[in-house]
């Protein structure tokens, strides 16, 4: 826990009075926290800190691995969708171009023997 404003306070004056120099004492005094946010940080703290970091990035993995998964099954069934429809049209043109052909040479034959 952090030195107190009031406390930080007493023991500079008595401090200062004790040594004499009020640099020095200004000096002694900064090396305690003010508060607890600027208390050093212990192995402890650091070690608890980075396991929570470990456990919060094997989350995002796996979460991040579902997610892929799910996008490979959305594009499988995209593309298995998409050949689908390729294959349908490629057919319908390709019938429609057939019949064309085939009527126009139906024609062509027509008009043959009629003018010979």
């Amino acid at each position: 826990m952090g030195l107190a404003e009031r406390s930080r306070a007493v023991l500079h004056t008595k401090l200062t009075e004790v040594v004499g120099d009020e640099e020095a004492v200004g000096d002694m005094l900064s090396q305690f926290p003010a508060n607890d946010l600027e208390r050093p940080a212990t192995k402890e703290f650091v070690r608890a800190e980075i396991a929570e970091v470990r456990t919060d990035m094997a989350d995002l993995r796996g979460d991040i691995r579902s997610d892929m998964a799910d996008l490979r099954t959305d594009n499988a069934q995209r593309e298995t969708r998409l050949m689908e429809f390729i294959h349908v049209e490629v057919t319908s043109s390709m019938r429609w171009v057939l019949g064309v052909f085939l009527t126009a040479q139906s024609v062509v034959i027509g008009l043959v023997v009629a003018f010979t």
